[in-house]
């Protein structure tokens, strides 16, 4: 980092440590209303997305990008208002609109000083400041393969959450998938893994039956839509969102408050700066006030899948290298599954390759079509580490380079073996090879090999891109913003930059 980058960067997190002592004030004045309302705003962004008008792409895209900020957003003023609030000053507490506004305002420009540190690693350019403002940003060829890293990391996010929209379905589908961890699941989070998913399936069933009497009564626009900026819809919606610990007690026994209890958020796990990383949300979604808990379907449904994939890889030796290895046999089901609608037939697997008598890994999968092409496969289904999930710059950095040193060598060794001895093992010339990961992976942007998430394999097979860079174009490239784009997102504070060169 050259001197003028330097100086930069650090007026810059200055202002950041300064904005967020100030936020930090601001949510000290706070009630449980004000983590309420911001939980309330992530809902309504998640019932809005679905329908957002698909006739204009660009549009449609710059919104749901937007939208994504906001929720960053919500998700982490609910919890430092969960840590810092006036949380039990009153017995009815009284919800403050203009201070939700202005805590509103505050956190969407901590949200986006921070999202420009990674500036200084990813741009190149001219950092001079204006009172603390860089300006004139542009990507380096490294910093534009990261930028698009995250984009796909998102893209793959949101993807993944579009079933969220429903939540006996995305139960279901995550039945599917964990069913066969069961063991697993009981032993690490000593319940019945029938109990299990009965408690998230009940749950979520509660919120819907006191969310269906609660529209009937909502105020209406004249249009008959519900006027969601209302202070009655919002205090509806509130008190139809808390289920008393009794009722559950009730209903799965006493055994179940220890479950609950590894999923309560902890306001002293939760850090004012790691929280614009992580969101603790993700690990433990249910809030607790006195008997009761605050139940956010965006927030249980978020974490459904996250906590306990994460929790299994966290968990004793003995589960997680279980976990990993039926995991693994599971994503070699799951490819031989899709490619099998694209005319790929299934003729091997774990076929161990040999430089004389070294071994030098194998192939997970060997498929072949009707023209006698062969396509062979090694799956990835390693988990990402969780700040490079969260797309940390120097996490992700790390990643690439262990990847780079270690893993890729070892491959290209394999295709290289291959390409000369492809007959010993009984395959014609006319094979392809390439790398499914579950993720997508940072390394896809800086290889030869062709590396390709689970999602973005059905659109290779469908259009057999000869490299990484043509499907990336393919499946996400969007033109950068306009002038008149750019500047209105510096107004809403989601850009510190007052411009952008490319």
């Amino acid at each position: 980092m050259n001197d003028e980058k330097e100086l930069a960067y650090s007026v810059v997190r200055k202002n950041l440590e300064n904005e967020i002592a100030n936020l930090v004030e601001l949510t000290k004045k706070a009630t449980i209303k004000e983590a309420e309302y911001m939980l309330y705003n992530l809902r309504i962004l998640r019932i809005q997305n679905p329908y957002l008008e698909e006739e204009n792409k660009r549009k449609t895209q710059l919104l749901k990008n937007v939208s994504s900020i906001y929720e960053e957003v919500f998700k982490y003023l609910a919890q430092l208002i969960l840590k810092y609030g006036n949380l039990h000053s009153e017995p009815i507490p009284k919800f403050n609109i203009e201070l939700a506004k202005e805590i509103i305002d505050k956190g969407t420009l901590v949200n986006t000083i921070f999202d420009s540190l990674s500036v200084f690693t990813l741009f190149e350019g001219d950092f001079q400041g204006d009172e603390g403002v860089i300006l004139k940003p542009n990507l380096s060829e490294k910093g534009k393969s990261f930028f698009d890293y995250f984009c796909r990391i998102e893209r793959d996010s949101l993807l993944k959450a579009q079933d969220l929209q429903k939540g006996d379905d995305f139960i279901s589908k995550f039945d599917n998938e964990y069913v066969q961890y069961k063991d697993l699941i009981e032993n690490h989070f000593e319940i019945e893994y029938k109990k299990f998913i009965e408690f998230y399936q009940y749950i979520i069933n509660y919120l819907r039956r006191k969310y269906k009497v609660m529209e009937q009564h909502m105020p209406r626009q004249k249009d008959g839509i519900v006027s969601v900026d209302n202070y009655t819809s919002f205090i509806m919606f509130s008190s139809s969102s808390y289920i008393p610990i009794e009722t559950l007690e009730r209903r799965f026994g006493q055994s179940i408050i220890n479950f609950i209890n590894k999923l309560v958020f902890n306001p002293d796990e939760f850090d004012e700066i790691e929280g614009l990383r992580y969101h603790s949300f993700s690990r433990k979604p249910l809030i607790k006030s006195d008997n009761k808990l605050y139940l956010s379907p965006e927030l249980i449904l978020d974490s459904m899948h996250i906590n306990s994939h994460y929790s299994l890889l966290e968990s004793s030796k003995k589960i997680s290298e279980a976990y990993k290895q039926r995991s693994s046999n599971y994503f070699v089901d799951d490819i031989a599954k899709l490619a099998r609608n694209y005319g790929y037939k299934e003729v091997g697997r774990e076929l161990d390759l040999f430089e004389g008598k070294q071994a030098i890994g194998d192939i997970d999968l060997i498929l072949k079509n009707h023209e006698g092409h062969y396509l062979l496969i090694e799956a990835k289904k390693h988990a990402l580490p969780l700040d490079v999930y969260f797309k940390d710059v120097a996490a992700t950095e790390k990643r690439l380079e262990d990847l780079k040193t270690g893993w890729e060598k070892k491959v290209l060794k394999r295709t290289k073996h291959l390409n000369e001895h492809y007959s010993r093992y009984t395959i014609d010339k006319n094979f392809t090879y390439i790398i499914v990961s579950q993720n997508p992976e940072i390394i896809s942007h800086f290889s030869n090999l062709m590396i390709l998430s689970f999602l973005e394999l059905e659109k290779w097979l469908q259009q057999k891109h000869t490299n990484f860079n043509e499907l990336y174009k393919d499946l996400y490239e969007l033109n950068g913003y306009t002038e008149e784009e750019f500047e209105q997102l510096y107004e809403d504070k989601l850009t510190i930059f007052k411009k952008m060169t490319h």
